[in-house]
Order: C-alpha cells, then sequence, then structure tokens
C-alpha cells in the first residue's frame, strides 16, 4: 500500500502545528491567557474553559477531558476521519497538494463513498447556482423571487443561492452524463423515488435552493423552498435533504459557515428561524447569526454555536409558535451553560423584513435598547397574559423557576433568584423553595432516565452475548464432517477423534462494579445527613441536629470516605461559616452535578407509611424515628470500618517478615477484636474505634 511520503506528512504537520491556533478557532472560540490561548472545550459539554492550546508548541490539552495532542491529532478527533484524511484536509487549508495514496479495500471503499457524496452535492449546488443566472426559468422564477426578497447579487453568491428546475430528470441526466452513478446521487439526497414510469427522479423540482454548508464550507445537502407559479399543487414549503451519511439536521445550523468569524470576534450569536432572515441578516450587516436547518432547536446545534461563543440571543418570530418555541430553546440553552437573551421585533416583523428596512448601525442599535433577559422575556410572555387568574400566574411562576433551574452556576442562578423574587413580589425563600424543588425533580428525572439508560445497554449486551454464544455454538458444530451423527455422544466423538461444541456459556447481564461494605454503608449516613440535615435528636444528649451528630461521630472516630460526592457534602457542612443554616437546599445549589443527584436520590428514599402496615399496629415515620435510626447507621459504619481495619491487619500479619512486626500486629488485632466484642454488645453511640 502506498503512503504519503513522509517528507509532505511532516511539511503539513509542521506547517499545522506553526497555525494551530487559527486551525482550532474555527470549531471553537478561543482567548488569549499569557502566552497560551483558553476555551471551552469542543470534545465535552463545560462551563468553564478548561481547553489551552499552545502556540509555541503546537499543542493543545483538555484538563477537563484530558484529550490532548498536534493539530492533525484534533482534526482527526473534530472531523471523526483518518490520519490520511486529516493530513489531506489540513493540506487543502494550508495549500499543501498531496500525492494519491493506496488504501485497504474497506478503507478506499469508504473513502470513496464519501468522496462520491461530496462530490455529487458540489456538482448540484453549481448546477443550481448556473440555473438561477442561465436558463430561462431560473432567472424568471429563480432570479424574481430572490430580487423579491431584495437580494444583491455579492449576497446570492455568498450563500451560493440557486434554482431547480421544475421537470424532475435535470439533475439526474447531467450528473449521470457527467459521469456520476446513482447510487451516489441517491445517498447524498439528490435523487430519490422509484415511481411506475419514472425510475428516478430529482429530489428537489422548481424550487428555490439554500446549499446548506458545514463549518468547512462544505456543501452537506439543501433546503428547497416551492414557488407556487413553478409548481402547483405543492403543499410542502421547504423541503430538506433527507438524513444522510453527510447531512444531519440535528446537527448542523443554517449558515454557520458563513458566521462563524464573526460569532467569534463579536462573542455573540443570533439565533433565528428561517433561512431567509440569516441572508437578510447578513445583508443588512449582521453577520453573525445562523438559524437550525428543518428542525427545531437541538442540543447538538447548541454545543456547535458553543464552539464560537457563549452569548446567544434569540430572533423568533412573535405569534404562539415563535413564542413556544423560544421557551423551549431559552430552557435548552441555559441547561448546556450559554448566556441567552431575547429580542422581540416591532409586530408584524421578522428579522427577515425588519433587517431591509434598516441599516447594521440601526439594527445594532435597536438591539441594544430592547434585548432583554429570559426573566423579562419569560414575564412578558408568560405572566402578563395571566390577568388575574391565580392558576395562570403560578404556572407562570413555575414555569419561569424551571428555567432558573436550568442554570447550573450557583452564584448565576442566585442572581437570578434575587430578580425574580424583586420581579414578582414574593420573597426569595418562597423562589428558592420552588427552586429547590425542582432542581430535585430535575436530578430524579435525570436519574431515572439514567438507570433506564443503564438497562438498556445491559440488555443489549446481554442478547450480543447470547447471539455470541449461539453463533459459536452452531460454527463449532458445522466443523464436524458432514457424514457425522450430530447427536453422538461427547464420548462417542472422543473414540473418532473428534471433540464436540462447546456449550455456549449462560450469558450475563452486564455487571456494575460492587461498592464496599464501608461505602454502602456510609452511603446510608450520608442519606440522612442530607435529608434531616438540621433535625434535632431530643432524647440524645445535648440534643445534637443529625448533620452535628454525624460529623462529630466521624470525627472522633477519624472515619473518613474516598467517594467525591460524600466529600463535597461533608466538607461544605464543614466548612460553613454558620452550619446552622445548611439544609437540603443548600445541597441541591452547590451546582455539583453528584451532589444534586444524591439529594435527589436521598430525599426520594423517604418511603412513605404503608396503609397495611398502619392498619394492625402503630407505625412510626422515618422523620419520628431519627434518635434511633440515625445512631444505627453510624454504628453499622463504625463496625464496617472496624471488620476492615481487622482484615487489612490480618493481611499485613500474613506477609510479616519479623517477630517483631508479626507481635504488633496480633496484639493491634487482639484490641480491635475486642472492641468489636464489646462494641457489638453495647451499640452504644460513643467513641468505639482506636485508629
Amino acid at each position: 500500500m502506498a503512503l504519503i511520503p513522509n517528507s509532505v506528512v511532516r511539511q503539513i504537520s509542521e506547517t499545522a502545528n506553526d497555525n494551530i491556533v487559527s486551525i482550532i478557532g474555527d470549531y471553537a472560540k478561543l482567548m488569549r491567557r499569557g502566552a497560551n490561548y483558553m476555551g471551552c472545550c469542543p470534545f465535552h459539554s463545560e462551563k468553564t474553559p478548561s481547553f489551552s492550546v499552545n502556540p509555541a508548541k503546537g499543542f493543545f490539552h483538555c484538563f477537563g477531558c484530558g484529550k490532548s495532542g498536534s493539530a492533525v491529532s484534533f482534526i482527526m478527533e473534530i472531523e471523526k476521519i483518518s490520519f490520511p484524511d486529516a493530513i489531506r484536509l489540513l493540506g487543502n487549508r494550508l495549500g499543501i497538494s498531496v500525492p494519491e495514496e493506496e488504501l485497504t479495500p474497506e478503507q478506499d471503499a469508504a473513502a470513496r463513498r464519501r468522496d462520491a457524496q461530496y462530490s455529487a452535492l458540489e456538482y448540484a449546488a453549481r448546477l443550481f447556482e448556473a440555473n438561477l443566472t442561465q436558463t430561462e426559468e431560473g432567472q424568471a422564477l429563480g432570479m424574481t423571487y430572490w430580487r423579491s426578497r431584495g437580494f444583491r447579487d455579492d449576497i446570492i453568491s455568498k450563500f451560493r443561492l440557486g434554482y431547480a428546475l421544475t421537470h424532475g430528470d435535470q439533475l439526474i441526466t447531467k450528473a449521470t452524463t457527467d459521469g456520476f452513478a446513482i447510487n451516489a446521487l441517491m445517498e447524498a439526497g439528490l435523487v430519490s423515488g422509484r415511481e411506475l414510469n419514472d425510475p428516478h427522479h430529482d429530489y428537489f423540482r422548481g424550487r428555490v435552493m439554500f446549499p446548506i454548508q458545514g463549518t468547512t464550507g462544505k456543501v452537506l445537502g439543501f433546503g428547497g423552498r416551492v414557488l407556487d407559479a413553478a409548481t402547483k399543487g405543492v403543499n410542502i414549503k421547504y423541503l430538506n435533504t433527507p438524513e444522510t451519511e453527510l447531512y444531519n439536521k440535528r446537527e448542523t445550523l443554517y449558515g454557520i459557515y458563513q458566521a462563524r468569524s464573526e460569532i467569534s470576534r463579536t462573542d455573540k450569536c443570533f439565533l433565528v428561524e428561517g433561512y431567509t432572515d440569516v441572508i437578510a441578516m447578513h445583508q443588512c450587516g449582521i453577520a453573525n447569526a445562523v438559524a437550525s436547518t428543518g428542525t427545531s432547536l437541538t442540543t447538538e446545534q447548541i454545543r456547535l454555536i458553543k464552539r464560537f461563543t457563549k452569548n446567544v440571543t434569540i430572533l423568533y418570530d412573535g405569534d404562539k409558535a415563535g413564542v413556544h418555541a423560544s421557551l423551549r430553546a431559552i430552557d435548552m440553552i441555559l441547561h448546556e451553560g450559554l448566556n441567552v437573551r431575547l429580542l422581540l421585533l416591532p409586530d408584524d416583523d421578522d428579522p427577515d423584513s425588519f433587517s431591509r428596512k434598516h441599516t447594521a448601525e440601526e439594527f445594532q442599535a435597536y438591539v441594544t435598547e430592547h434585548e432583554v433577559d429570559f426573566l423579562n422575556y419569560e414575564k412578558q410572555a408568560l405572566l402578563d397574559g395571566a390577568g388575574d387568574d391565580p392558576l395562570k400566574k403560578a404556572q407562570a411562576i413555575h414555569t419561569i423557576v424551571a428555567s432558573i433551574a436550568q442554570i447550573d452556576d450557583a452564584l448565576t442562578r442566585e442572581v437570578y433568584v434575587k430578580q425574580c423574587a424583586q420581579m414578582m413580589g414574593m420573597t426569595e425563600k418562597t423562589v428558592y423553595d420552588a427552586l429547590g424543588k425542582q432542581l430535585i425533580d430535575n436530578a430524579t428525572r435525570q436519574r431515572d432516565l439514567d438507570v433506564a439508560e443503564q438497562r438498556r445497554q445491559a440488555f443489549a449486551e446481554q442478547r450480543a452475548a447470547q447471539q455470541a454464544a449461539t453463533a459459536a455454538a452452531a460454527a463449532t458444530q458445522q466443523q464436524l464432517p458432514p457424514d457425522i451423527p450430530p447427536d453422538l455422544s461427547p464420548s462417542e466423538l472422543a473414540q473418532l477423534g473428534l471433540s464436540s461444541a462447546p456449550s455456549a456459556p449462560a450469558p450475563r447481564a452486564a455487571q456494575q462494579p460492587q461498592a464496599q461494605p464501608e461505602e454502602v454503608a456510609m452511603k446510608e449516613v450520608l442519606r440522612f445527613f442530607v435529608s434531616y440535615t438540621q433535625e434535632k435528636m431530643e432524647l440524645i444528649e445535648g440534643q445534637p441536629s443529625v448533620a452535628q451528630y454525624i460529623i462529630e461521630s466521624l470525627d472522633a472516630d477519624q472515619i473518613q470516605t474516598q467517594n467525591p460526592t460524600f466529600n463535597k457534602i461533608l466538607n461544605e457542612y464543614r466548612n460553613a461559616p454558620d452550619p446552622t443554616t445548611i439544609d437540603e437546599r443548600h445541597f441541591i445549589n452547590m451546582a455539583e452535578e453528584d451532589v444534586t443527584r444524591f439529594v435527589a436520590w436521598a430525599v426520594g428514599s423517604r418511603q412513605p407509611l404503608s396503609r397495611i402496615h398502619s392498619r394492625y399496629t402503630v407505625v412510626k415515620d422515618e422523620d419520628e424515628q431519627l434518635n434511633e435510626l440515625v445512631p444505627r447507621a453510624v454504628n453499622e459504619l463504625r463496625m464496617k470500618v472496624l471488620n476492615e481495619m481487622l482484615d487489612d491487619a490480618m493481611l499485613r500479619l500474613s506477609q510479616a517478615t519479623s517477630d517483631e512486626e508479626a507481635a504488633s500486629l496480633m496484639e493491634h488485632i487482639a484490641k480491635l477484636t475486642q472492641v468489636k466484642k464489646t462494641f457489638a454488645e453495647k451499640r452504644l453511640g460513643e467513641r468505639a474505634i482506636c485508629r
């Protein structure tokens, strides 16, 4: 297999590393910090920048997910392509020619298939552009439409706008004549269908065309708008390329290629609804606008924006559908850690029409004066329309609190809580209580989703194991000579010098690592800690709170845990200026996802009293038995720690290398055994463990 010459690889790699900031800057917004550049990692979701680029060394590293490497390895990871493909891509960008190489048959087939699709899409884009300017139909219908929208020639060229002719075989006829295979056209989403008298036909007909480009400028697909004058009886106004190997509408933003540089420069992205909204804003001079393509806003699209900025302003239509889409987008954007503002345009205006009436300076002035944060927008959209209806008001407030709950940063969340309380004429405590409940609900819902996903994966692994075992057994069985009866016993097969097919191993469900007994006991103690933090234990001397009792017990016996979530909770209480103010709501507001999930689990573990039990006897609820249950949980933890210490001492004794060491360990084991015996007999809440 011929390879790319080492000299070319070295030249491209070195040149790419010299330009690593520019290369990575196409995928993530980078800000200079000393000798390096920092930004949010494009490989994982994060709120605080931990992705560092060193231009002097041509090296990147993420302190969050641990990914690191050169410019070439970055391109391989972000584009999900092989090393040769990354060298080609960088070579094209840097103006360095790359000799052709030979691949394995599988690699060659995959590369050829993708290249054929890219080539077909580029061919189609050029054909649609030519139709617009070089055909009578394109001039009469397509160009007339673009002119009616007020688009200039430079904007038409910038977005590569075009036109698909009304008869359904222009693209397929010209493309196949020029050497394109039908399969490539179909895989690219340009040709579809098998009809009675028309085996294949163009997917787009009688429509003005919007090429959809990726961040590198390659055409991934198209959007087409029908023109009634060209195609009668078509109900679908906008038609998008179907999902293909190259085009996934959930991961694509229209205009991202044209807008990415301006988004990074201004540190802001305008999010609009339609193709023409994007184009009109660019023509007006607002070149940092993008739109979702053929789908509602998705998490993947938000993360694509996040590569370039954390500031988003939504400009959706002011009708009912637009307001609903805005409310949904607010929560999604906040959840991904971005800052969101909204802009309401004058009545009967959308970004397209408003842009055509104003200059860029006038547009920016309007934005500065009229854009609002999400609290004011939701108040105006929901609360102001509720009138005197208390139920509508309550629902509106719940919606606003649910949006605040999507913010991960506790400080930012607190600012919005204060603003919300002031805006609604409510106490901060009331808002905090509603927020705490919403956070718990969110964490509980996420926990249920995680459990469902774990079960799905376990089932899939189990099923795969069953299928593999069955296939292995069948393959082994088929290896027997055809003239040997399949029902011979193992001994009969052995007499013939053959072995029987091994029995398929029983499939096992995917197993999660078993937690250590000490950690299980600590988990139960921490459940009481976060669920009943300030509840008084009135029958214990001094009437300590649950949290105070647990902290004093752990500190007295020097019991520690290696679980990071447990340590966050305990340290939060220990380091608090006033521990008496720490409660369940405080832990929820720590903005630590693992802590939030644990608190949600702990609170959800409070089981209601069974009607059957209460029918025959008086059964106390858990919060009425804290004087017995909390010491019992602490004592169980102590016993587990004692057992762990004994096991460790016994292991060290078996490995002792001198009589003195063995004697010392035996004395230590005797003390631990006596403590355990005394402790088991009395089960007192006093210090029991001697470290």
